[in-house]
This record gives structure tokens, sequence and C-alpha cells, in this order.
């Protein structure tokens, strides 16, 4: 499968064209949040990612089991969870979860 995605990103950066990367966003009291994945540069950025590391050990103690076979990185079981917990839905999500107010 990796020299299937090494071909893939080679005949991409051939034809000069590259991946957008995934935005999502989140709108409370009128203003929009704009979350990147493994973005850092919102001011709550903390807070968000706190939020987020203690996430999945209580998830796999409900049942749940992270797949990970679509993450296209060479790289550890556990660094591929992690950057799973780091998409952009799931920052804008956390941080609507710790915005006092919402339901």
């Amino acid at each position: 499968m990796w020299e299937e995605v090494k071909k893939l990103r080679a005949l991409l950066k051939y034809q000069g064209m590259k991946k957008s990367p995934g935005c999502s966003w989140i709108e409370i009291n009128g203003k929009s949040h704009l979350f990147m994945g493994a973005d850092k540069s919102h001011p709550q950025a903390k807070e968000i990612y706190k939020f987020l590391e203690a996430l999945p050990e209580k998830i796999k103690m409900a049942g749940y089991i992270p797949d990970t076979s679509f993450v296209l990185h060479d790289i550890s079981e556990e660094e591929k969870e992690y950057n799973l917990t780091t998409h952009s839905e799931k920052l804008a999500i956390a941080f609507g979860l710790l915005t006092p107010g919402l339901e």
C-alpha cells in the first residue's frame, strides 16, 4: 500500500497538484471559529487539546475502536490514533463542547 501512496504523491507533485488541507468551523453566538487539521492557532487551543487528549481513553472504555486503516502515514499505531483526534472536525466539536451555555 505504501508504494501506491508514494506513486500517487509523486504523480500529484509532477502534475503540480496539491491536496487542500481540510477545515471545519463552528458558529457560536454569531461568530465563526475555523479549525484546520492539527491547528493550534485558536486562542483556546490549549484547552481544546487537553480535552481531546483525555477523550480516547474514555471512549475506548465504552467500546470504541479507532479505525486507523485510512491514516496514510507510515507511523506507529499510537501516532495514527493521535492524528485521528486532531482532525479539524474534532477540534471544532471539542471547542463547542467546551463553550459554556451550549447544549
